[in-house]
């Protein structure tokens, strides 16, 4: 638990913030004290909020709930998916559930309350004082004190900017404007506020003849989008750029962005993609953290690591409080609860999965290696690697897993590496060893019900594709069969999107390898709007690659070849799909596609 603390302390110095700056108008003490003295979880809203304020973007920790903490935040989520649907009955109903069940007293779920109640019930006689009202909840000093001096959360800024719209308050716009050009960085929910600012402020920028900050600020979000993968209201950006240089002949990169604002248009109406929905902004913002249910998790890993009730009660707590948290989800001491996960191979942290980390420094190293090896900057990994691994404690089973699967990705994907080079059975047999070590493969396979860390999903998803890939496909169906039946609901899916996507997408190229385009093309679709509604575009350009190269297999597999006008399909959808992969940096998708058309255009 000490983790949490760290890390508030450790980002809030990092950007410079005082206490009181960070947490103004929140009950900041009352959360420390709770963690300190290891009497009970402190609220969910609040933490969210103050990693938010961090700019910590919301799909970086997990929660443990209680059921009801669950059901609550679940209600959430669904209130604003059918407010994105339109389903605007339905919104609510679920939305009038909520309110009866979640937290009145909370300054925090009060905000969040109002903010879904300003979109619902949209007509209203003074809706600026409305979303002021909405702010003040959090932030008292609201017009009083300049923004630049304030922490602010995704829902505090998505709120004030939508005071500046209704109120027309061009002058708070600009300071809005100014506060987010000043952040190191910048949660995605941030970056589309300040996307729907320059959109907002653009005609006042060319009535005051500011056509260079207006031009600078668009292709800051044009390079900010693409490093993020982030499409909305790109080609809104993308068309006043191109307004702007066409005005004033500027030549350099012109043709690239015109390019790219005619392709995305293409694959938004050959897709049935809208990225520009100002609906999903609401959702991203007022989402907040995953989260899992603690009596869930305990059943589920006790289960499968073969510990009884005692066993893992002892000398930790009363056997019976272990019974009544699996079977009636009440909650239990924060300090026995962190001791609980430990012994169940977690990190006993109630804020994360991933690895067990004391030291903050180490944390930022943790971060750079992931970057390195995304980049391929093999070498450079490599090193990094040794020296995390050297201050890591490796007896705790989540730190050893996570230095030996790095280790294991350095190893198949390092072009370098020649001796030692694993071959994809090997690569198989040492995947299943590293997941032994915090779970046994015959305890996963027995159970009947699974709780996996990040890391674990990743294992597994990388199970199933190499199994694929020598045709083991009745080992490989065992694991396929016990991650749909992880994520079989559709809640699961939504909560932890990134690891099911990660999952869904090698399942969508594994279906269609083996013949099952059907499926795979409904699979892929389905991802594509799951994706439409978190706004997470990151692996887009795969989704929708699946899409046309099963249209080709599928004709090559019945008739030996494609035709003329079948070709020309094919290629129009391969050259929009390169566009996508292009401009979001994908790599692997953009020289498939550029293999495709010089295949073709060859023949």
């Amino acid at each position: 638990m000490q983790f949490i603390i760290d890390f508030f302390n450790f980002k809030r110095y990092e950007q410079n913030y005082t206490q009181d700056q960070l947490t103004n108008g929140l009950c900041y003490q009352t959360f420390l004290s709770k963690i300190e003295n290891g009497e009970s979880y402190p609220d969910k809203l609040l933490v969210d909020t103050i990693l938010s304020r961090l700019d910590v973007e919301d799909d970086y920790f997990e929660h443990y709930l209680s059921r009801e903490e669950a059901d609550v935040e679940l209600l959430r989520i669904n209130t604003l998916e059918k407010i994105v649907c339109g389903d605007m009955v339905q919104a609510k109903k679920l939305f009038a559930e909520y309110v009866s069940r979640s937290d009145q007293t909370n300054n925090i779920n009060e905000q969040y309350c109002e903010c879904i109640r300003l979109e619902i019930e949209s007509i209203s006689s003074n809706l600026q004082d409305d979303y002021k009202q909405a702010i003040t909840k959090t932030v008292p000093n609201f017009r009083e004190k300049p923004l630049n001096m304030m922490a602010l959360s995704n829902v505090e800024v998505y709120l004030i900017y939508k005071y500046c719209y209704i109120a027309n308050d061009t002058k708070l716009g600009f300071e809005l404007l100014d506060y987010l050009q000043k952040r190191d960085e910048l949660t995605n929910v941030k970056l589309n506020c300040f996307t729907k600012l320059v959109c907002f402020l653009a005609e006042i920028f060319i009535e005051k003849l500011e056509y260079k900050k207006l031009l600078d600020l668009c292709e800051f979000l044009i390079e900010t989008k693409r490093k993020r993968s982030d499409l909305f209201h790109l080609t809104t950006i993308l068309a006043i750029r191109n307004d702007i240089v066409d005005k004033f002949g500027i030549t350099d990169k012109c043709e690239d962005m015109k390019h790219w604002y005619e392709g995305l248009l293409n694959i938004y109406e050959e897709f049935g993609i809208n990225p520009n929905n100002d609906k999903v902004l609401l959702l991203q913002t007022v989402s907040g953290q995953n989260f899992y249910v603690l009596g869930e998790v305990i059943k589920s890993r006790r289960t499968m690591l073969s510990l009884s009730n005692p066993k893992l009660s002892d000398g930790i707590c009363e056997v019976n409080t272990i019974s009544l948290v699996q079977n009636k989800h009440t909650k239990m001491k924060i300090a026995n609860a962190t001791k609980i996960l430990e012994r169940l191979n977690l990190t006993s942290d109630v804020y994360s999965d991933n690895i067990k980390i004391t030291d903050m420094k180490l944390y930022k190293m943790c971060q750079e290696l992931t970057d390195l090896t995304q980049k391929k900057k093999f070498e450079e990994a490599v090193q990094l690697l040794e020296f995390i691994k050297s201050k890591l404690n490796l007896t705790i089973k989540v730190n050893r897993q996570y230095v030996e699967h790095k280790e294991l990705v350095l190893n198949m994907h390092n072009p370098k590496i020649k001796q030692g080079k694993l071959s994809i059975e090997q690569y198989i047999e040492r995947l299943k060893e590293v997941l032994e070590i915090t779970l046994p493969i015959k305890g996963i396979l027995k159970a009947k019900t699974h709780h996996f860390t990040k890391k674990e999903v990743i294992l597994i998803s990388l199970l199933i594709w190499e199994y694929s890939r020598i045709e083991r496909f009745e080992e490989m169906q065992v694991w396929q069969d016990i991650l749909d039946k992880y994520y079989s609901s559709e809640d699961m899916k939504k909560i932890h999107f990134i690891m099911y996507g990660f999952y869904a997408l090698n399942k969508a190229s594994i279906l269609g390898n083996i013949n099952k385009f059907n499926e795979s093309n409904g699979l892929a679709y389905d991802l594509i709007l799951k994706t439409s509604y978190r706004e997470d575009y990151r692996d887009l350009a795969g989704m929708l690659y699946n899409i046309p190269w099963n249209f080709k297999q599928q004709i090559e597999n019945t008739y030996g070849a494609l035709r003329e006008e079948e070709i020309q399909i094919y290629l129009k959808f391969v050259k929009f799909i390169g566009i996508l992969a292009y401009l979001f940096e994908d790599n692997g998708i953009l020289e498939l596609s550029k293999s495709d058309i010089k295949q073709y255009k060859r023949g």
